[in-house]
């Protein structure tokens, strides 16, 4: 009786510590290839890549992040965008002057 008390509220925190760790991730939900970077919001942590319609980018064990929408890996302006509580967005619409849509902009 012992034992199995023991494995009962040890199970929880073995549960805790073996989940996934978080990652923020940004598609590009349009018709174009583009180039998108993560950045960690505090700390070093940033990638980049090209992205064909409906790729995806992560960025794990990164928290809050800004994500950026570029034309291509060259161009200086861009789209940023904050990431929301779940660390994921999609890009739906691409302007390179800070003018485009992103899915969390609808509710």
């Amino acid at each position: 009786m012992t034992r199995g008390l023991f494995f009962l509220t040890c199970l929880p925190a073995m549960l805790l510590s073996a989940g996934p760790a978080a990652a923020a991730c940004v598609e590009n939900g349009t018709q174009e290839t583009l180039f998108f970077t993560i950045e960690a919001r505090n700390g070093p942590a940033r990638i980049g890549a090209n992205l064909t319609p409906g790729a995806e980018l992560c960025l794990p064990d990164s928290g809050r992040v800004v994500f950026t929408a570029f034309a291509s890996d060259t161009s200086v302006e861009g789209c940023p965008r904050l990431s929301g509580p779940e660390g994921r967005d999609r890009l739906l619409h691409f302007l390179p002057t800070d003018s485009c849509r992103w899915a969390s902009h609808d509710p």
